[in-house]
């Protein structure tokens, strides 16, 4: 490939940056309800009043203490309000995701379904609908890890530790991608495991120093909510609940949809390098994850899983059109 063509991956780049930037600020400063509990710890840290939703109470209630602390250094750097920072921060996670699926895909030969991938990612009603949630900055940091261990181990199980501060479940990826090295590199990555462990520990012991408790309460009170309900969004519940908003997001064609999405993934693992790979497994991890833990459904939630299963359709669209002639009939 000659330098001309060498950056070309970068023209749908900019044009997702520019629908991300008229997302954001259409949007900025309209959210679920439930993100502006991390806005609030985040605007009181940077006010000076400490990581709480109340001054002087001390109480781990916000699910994403690692987006709250960004978006706390943001607003005390800009002095913008702290959910136009939330859009603005959501918004740049999910060009960042595209890009890095493109790049990968690109270099592998393999460029109109990460194009095509991306594109769907970035004009998603459900997505948007979600703005403000820390899903895909959790994905974007284990893919970017995902993509630094091939040459920079310890760079790689940082941004993975750190993914894990912005939300807990993101322990889930980290394994799964150290799982992943062992398999590719077939050897322990020690540096990844200990990297990324020391910052998860960090993280749970300034929690427990500061709050008295490593992990949030928020996911005590999910599943207590789920108990306390009749007919609660949990269990097997979970998903026949999901398909509520994802048919009205989507359409009437979402089985379809969801199927040939779920069935992309394996040309999605294998066209994507490691970053592709680690997201559809995480993908599918998730989806098992929070029925078993017994929290009820909310949207956001099943980002991960919608976020691969966008790109599981456009891989599984670029794997059929190369089959295209040999199914025809004779």
């Amino acid at each position: 490939m000659d330098g001309r063509r060498r950056h070309l991956w970068l023209i749908p780049v900019l044009l997702w940056c520019a629908v991300a930037a008229l997302f954001a600020a259409r949007l900025g400063g309209w959210t679920s309800d439930d993100f502006y509990i991390t806005y609030r710890y985040a605007r009181n840290l940077a006010q000076g009043h400490g990581f709480v939703f109340n001054p002087g109470e001390r109480v781990f209630g916000t699910t994403d203490p690692g987006l709250g602390l960004l978006l706390a250094a943001l607003h005390f750097v800009t002095r913008l309000p702290v959910p136009l920072l939330g859009a603005v921060v959501f918004s740049a996670s999910l060009v960042g995701i595209a890009a890095i699926v493109l790049f990968e895909g690109w270099s592998r030969g393999h460029r109109i379904e990460p194009i095509l991938g991306g594109s769907l990612l970035l004009i998603s009603s459900y997505v948007w609908g979600n703005h403000g949630a820390a899903a895909p900055l959790v994905l974007l940091l284990l893919l970017l890890s995902a993509k630094l261990a091939e040459r920079r181990m310890i760079a790689a199980g940082l941004l993975a530790g750190a993914a894990v501060w912005v939300r807990p479940d993101a322990a889930i990826g980290v394994a799964l991608l150290a799982l992943i090295l062992l398999w590719k590199d077939k050897r322990m990555p020690w540096r990844f495991i200990l990297a990324s462990g020391a910052v998860v520990a960090a993280g749970l012991l300034s929690a427990w120093l500061y709050f008295g408790s490593p992990l949030p309460n928020t996911i005590g009170a999910k599943t207590d909510m789920a108990k306390a309900a009749v007919n609660p969004w949990s269990g097997v519940r979970f998903w026949p609940r999901a398909f509520v908003p994802i048919g009205r997001h989507f359409g009437a064609e979402w089985p379809v949809m969801l199927i040939c999405g779920a069935a992309g993934l394996w040309p999605l693992a294998k066209r994507a390098g490691r970053p592709g790979l680690l997201l559809a497994l995480f993908g599918l991890a998730m989806a098992v994850a929070y029925p078993l833990l017994g929290v009820p459904f909310f949207s956001w939630y099943i980002l991960p899983c919608l976020i691969a299963a966008i790109y599981g359709l456009a891989f599984f669209a670029g794997w059929l059109a190369e089959r295209a002639p040999s199914l025809r009939l004779p």
